[in-house]
């Protein structure tokens, strides 16, 4: 079978209201993590080992546009966490795979632009809090699979990131009020 590899990057700025550590304690939070994912059902903890944990994940994905065909998976995935982040990786049915690197960093070159309008909102605002520096949650996502799933596969996934970006930034802006 013809397979391929590909990498995903996908990139939310962090509004100056939201502070970048509730976005890591989220990012550390296994339940949540996967609870953001508008496509899962249910999972459960398969093993535990260290900082790492596996869990059977079951989800259901949309073979057809709004819902015509939907399609319940079930794969293993594996979290770890590290100071800045979490690495997951999964191995999912049709020999699809990923290894999903989520860190809180600084925003480099143009991506200060993308919160220097909201960091200047947040000084007019008259809250009390000091202008940090523009941060952002980076998504790398390196994925594998069957050549004729890379469409599939590649907007499937970053649609859904895009989601689970914005559910992260919610919850981490509840917390920080």
């Amino acid at each position: 079978m013809f397979r391929t590899t590909f990498t995903n990057r996908i990139i939310t700025p962090i509004p100056a209201d939201v502070n970048p550590d509730r976005i890591i304690d989220l990012l550390h939070d296994d339940v949540f993590n996967m609870k953001v994912s508008p496509v899962l059902d249910r999972f459960s903890v398969k093993s535990r080992e260290g900082n790492r944990t596996t869990y059977d994940i079951w989800e259901g994905i949309d073979i057809l546009p709004f819902g015509w065909w939907k399609q319940q998976i079930q794969f293993t995935a594996t979290f770890e966490h590290k100071s800045d982040g979490v690495t997951i990786w999964v191995d999912a049915p049709a020999g699809v795979s990923h290894r999903a690197v989520s860190t809180v960093r600084r925003a480099e070159g143009d991506e200060r632009q993308m919160g220097a309008a909201d960091a200047l909102e947040w000084a007019k605002s008259g809250k009390n809090a000091a202008i940090r520096e523009a941060m952002v949650l980076e998504e790398i996502v390196d994925s594998s699979c069957p050549i004729f799933l890379k469409v599939f596969v590649g907007s499937t996934l970053v649609s859904v990131h895009k989601t689970i970006h914005e559910r992260f930034i919610e919850k981490a802006r509840q917390l920080c009020s």
